[in-house]
């Protein structure tokens, strides 16, 4: 029993060592446009961008129209979010915000 676990240790040893990513960081030229663009137009200070829903929409609106992906997914509820809906009893459906839709 005590040899099994012993190598079962050195093979999750020899399991964690193994790294499958890549070594180096490869970001295609499009998306590197894509948020130098947000940089230009917001700025490097974090301060005037939006904020919560607003960016994740501001984010897809943009990824939209400048990388044209064939799918987008936005998670608007947070797991947070959602357990406080719950715990007070209101609604869990999403709430749409007017100036948000396009």
């Amino acid at each position: 029993m005590e040899q099994q676990l012993n190598e079962k240790r050195t093979q999750l040893a020899e399991f964690e060592k193994v790294d499958y990513r890549a070594k180096q960081e490869i970001v295609a030229p499009e998306i590197e446009e894509f948020w130098q663009r947000w940089q230009r137009h917001y700025g490097q200070s974090g301060f005037v961008n939006p904020r919560g829903d607003r960016l994740l929409t501001e984010l897809t609106i943009r990824a939209i129209e400048q990388l044209r992906p064939k799918l987008v997914m936005v998670n608007y509820n947070t797991p947070g979010d959602l357990r406080e809906r719950v715990r007070t009893g209101k609604s869990t459906e999403m709430n749409v915000d007017r100036e948000a839709v396009i």
